[in-house]
Parts: structure tokens; C-alpha cells; sequence
């Protein structure tokens, strides 16, 4: 299914993302190199054939979504999806949060078997990488990007997950690389474009 970056114009939700990511760079962390997720053709080739996929991906990163080590990193993760509530009426929630070593970290292909979503990510990376998703047996990509001013090392990209569909993350700049995963039932696709126009919006 579709995936689609999105700019992020509104000045609040910046700061907000911005707090969690400083919140998060602070919490201890350690990567093993070594197997690295496959995030190419074989690697997804392997999970779509593998009856036994769980949905979940292979990472050398860590994922904090709901491990609250700190309590700067609970009330900062919490700012955003009680900000979204208040705009749109509906709590989104962190389906993964994910920090992905420098040069050669990678979040391996995953779906959401069974429990499809709507999906916002918001990626910080200061240098190279991509997010891939697939198209049947083709893998569509989007860069991550840095601007000079605004959303700066920020790329946001909105899309459904299903079982159908198939995602990774590769970093291979010079610095960690943050995936910050925030999803919501697809029964809840008004509130979904909301928060879509919410973060395009210019709110000077």
C-alpha cells in the first residue's frame, strides 16, 4: 500500500518531536553490529515468503516505545500523542520507537500481520539513509533529507500497514538515525488526514 512523505510545517508539533528525540538520544543505549537486518530484494523476498513471519523486524537498534527508563522520556513521548488528542479526538499511539546505530543500522522488513494501521513515522537523521516499502516485489524508497531551516533533519512519512505491506529503515549516515513510529486504527482514517493537515499546516 501507499506510503508518502509529508512536510512538517507546523512549528509545534517541530518542538515537540524535537523534545522527545533529545529525550531519547539521553537514554543509555548499545548495538550490536553483527548479523545486520537485511533491508534489500533478498531480505524482503525472504519475509514475504516466510509463513511464519511475526510481522515485527529484525533490528540492530533499540526500541523504546513504552519502556519509560526515564521520566523525561515518558512525559515527552506522552506531549505528543496527548497534543494529537486534543487536535483530533482520538490517541494515536507509539507502535515503536526506534533508535538505529550510525553507518549500518538497519530495521529489517515488517508488516503488521493482523492488525493493520494507519501509520505516521517520523524519521531524524542528520546524514544518509532511507525508508523502503515494497510494491508487489519492487521496493519503492524515500530518502531521508536535511533542510537548511523548518523541519531540518526531519523527514515524515505517512501510510497504511497492513499484512500486504512491507517496510524497512536503513541509516547509513554518520550519526544515530531516530524512527519514531506513531499509529492509529484505520477505522479512525478522519482522524488520520487530520493529523496529517495538523503537521502540514503553517501555524506562524
Amino acid at each position: 500500500m501507499y506510503h508518502k512523505e509529508i512536510q512538517i510545517r507546523n512549528k509545534g508539533v517541530l518542538a515537540k518531536i524535537d523534545v522527545m528525540a533529545e529525550a531519547m538520544f539521553r537514554l543509555p543505549h548499545t548495538f550490536k553490529k553483527n548479523p545486520i537486518p537485511r533491508a534489500d530484494l533478498r531480505g524482503l523476498l525472504n519475509a514475504m515468503n516466510d509463513e511464519n513471519h511475526s510481522g515485527v523486524g529484525e533490528t540492530n537498534g533499540v526500541d523504546y516505545a513504552g519502556r519509560y527508563m526515564t521520566t523525561e522520556w515518558f512525559n515527552t513521548s506522552n506531549l505528543v500523542l496527548d497534543s494529537f488528542k486534543v487536535e483530533v479526538g482520538k490517541l494515536f499511539e507509539w507502535k515503536s520507537c526506534h533508535i538505529l546505530p550510525a553507518e549500518w543500522g538497519n530495521l529489517g522488513w515488517h508488516n503488521s500481520v493482523g492488525e493493520p494501521r494507519l501509520s505516521i513515522r517520523f524519521i531524524w537523521n542528520s546524514g544518509n539513509g532511507s525508508f523502503l516499502w515494497n510494491k508487489g516485489h519492487h521496493i519503492q524508497q524515500i530518502k531521508h533529507k536535511q533542510y537548511p531551516a523548518g523541519q531540518k533533519s526531519w523527514t515524515c512519512i505517512a501510510g497504511l500497514m497492513d499484512e500486504s505491506t512491507m517496510v524497512a529503515v536503513k541509516n547509513t549516515g554518520d550519526q544515530p538515525c531516530l524512527v519514531l513510529d506513531m499509529s492509529i486504527q484505520p477505522k479512525y482514517g478522519k482522524e488520520f488526514q487530520q493529523a496529517l493537515e495538523i503537521i502540514q499546516s503553517h501555524n506562524d
